[in-house]
């Protein structure tokens, strides 16, 4: 089985959140990817931290985290059946997810990129329950 990270997964992957620290710890690395876009994302918001020192070890954290994914091919291209699946899911509207803060929102463009990569890959996506889950057919883990 392949698990996809979310973005916001891979984030609490780097910031060490119990409950996937948890799931991380009992799930084979080899099995576990990361979308080129959430790698993308996860920069996007670790430039947002404002304290410099804790910038640079949540960078630091993600290029090794990203080190070891690309060691065993575990950083999924965003190719084109991603990209004919995205095209699919960007003219589905009101595709409804959560912000961490817990805001509904329309699922942003990256994210049914992300949703697509694993879509078109076959996994499984770890995130958090979402209003569109239930509109996607799409395998998915809570941690």
């Amino acid at each position: 089985m392949i698990y996809l990270l979310s973005t916001q997964a891979l984030l609490d992957i780097l910031t060490d959140e119990p409950a996937i620290a948890t799931w991380r710890r009992q799930t084979p690395v080899n099995t576990v990817e990361i979308s080129a876009i959430s790698v993308g994302e996860a920069l996007k918001t670790i430039e947002e931290v404002t304290n410099a020192a804790r910038r640079r070890a949540l960078r630091s954290a993600l290029d090794i985290f990203v080190a070891i994914a690309a060691g065993y091919q575990g950083i999924a291209p965003f190719d084109e059946n991603a990209a004919r699946i995205w095209a699919d899911l960007e003219a589905t509207p009101n595709l409804m997810g959560r912000s961490p803060s817990g805001r509904e929102a329309e699922l942003s463009s990256a994210a049914r990129m992300i949703v697509a990569t694993c879509l078109a890959r076959g996994g499984t996506l770890v995130e958090a329950t979402q209003p569109y889950h239930t509109e996607v057919k799409l395998s998915v883990v809570s941690p």
